[in-house]
Parts: C-alpha cells; structure tokens; sequence
C-alpha cells in the first residue's frame, strides 16, 4: 500500500483490523523538515540541510537539527562553517565599528594609533607596523581611509615581515605626530 501526494511518495504494509477493514500503515509525505526523519520518503534524511558528505551546514542546523547560528554572536553576522569533522557556527562580518577576533567574537576597535606593539593582537583589530625603527600599532589602509594627519603606505612589521598598506604617521615617527 502506498499514500501520495503533492510532497511525495510513501510506502507501507496493509494490515487488516477486523471490523476497520484493511489499513494502511504508509505515512503521509510532507516536506522534507530537520528533524531525523525522511519526510517524503525519497530516500534520504533531512537532504535539504545536509552538503553532499552528509554535513548539516544550514545557518539554522548547524552540526545537526535545531543549532541556529542565527543571533548567535552579538555584533556580527554568522555562518556555518562546514569545514570541521562537525560543522559548526563562526562569525562572518563584524558590524562597522568592530573587528574579528578569533573566529566567535567581534570587538570593538580602540584607538591604539601609535600604541607601542610587538604583534598585531595588541593593536586591537589594527596592526604592529615599524615607525620609526620601533613596532607601533596602526590600521590597515585597504579600502579604508587613514585618519587626518597619516598616509597610506606599505609597510612593515616590527619583524621585517611585509604587513601591506597601513596608515604611517606623516611625519613619520609616533612622537611627533
């Protein structure tokens, strides 16, 4: 015995029930939920929340049925990040005004031109860059406009690595600015 629909197509066994006649046990197809469960009854089990290895990579079914990512960091859009043995939600943009740190949190930027540095992650979202021959934090300048007072050029990190564009003091130097 069989019931189909709109949503699709199930099977079951007829069974008979004395006085009720014979009775189908087949349920009836309905949109594919996440829920465990084969709903129409095409085979397969929540396919519209999983990639093609299985994954529940869904913003709303992240790693499995129910874990939304949605409103999940406070101050930034989030995703499914797929990539893990269990997928799992991280922040894709920082709302203007905040900076990623890590892969779960935005921050607020602090005003740190000019603080003294020896790595990036005490420029507070910006960058460690040499000025003047000590590691200094600054911004990067990418799309992004340097504030009254700095230009825009490529630069280094205290170490000599390359850091790109950043915003450098005009004068040069972070004690006379």
């Amino acid at each position: 015995c069989s019931v189909e629909n709109a949503d699709g197509f199930c099977e079951g066994e007829a069974f008979c029930l004395g006085g009720a006649g014979w009775v189908c046990n087949a349920t009836s197809p309905t949109l594919e939920i996440c829920d465990y469960v084969d709903n129409d009854c095409d085979g397969g089990v929540d396919e519209d929340f999983t990639n093609d290895v299985g994954k529940y990579v869904d913003l709303h079914h992240c790693g499995g049925c129910g874990k939304d990512c949605e409103g999940l960091f406070p101050y930034a859009t989030a995703k499914c990040d797929g990539s893990a043995v269990v997928p799992q939600c991280v922040v894709d943009e920082c709302e203007e005004g905040y900076y990623l740190e890590g892969k779960f949190q935005c921050l607020p930027f602090q005003d740190t031109q000019c603080k003294p540095c020896v790595a990036d992650f005490q420029c507070s979202g910006g960058v460690c860059i040499d000025i003047g021959g000590e590691g200094h934090c600054t911004i990067g300048c990418e799309g992004v406009t340097c504030p009254d007072g700095y230009l825009c050029l490529a630069s280094d990190g205290p170490d000599g690595d390359p850091k790109g564009l950043a915003c450098v003091p005009e004068s040069g130097a972070c004690d006379c600015l």
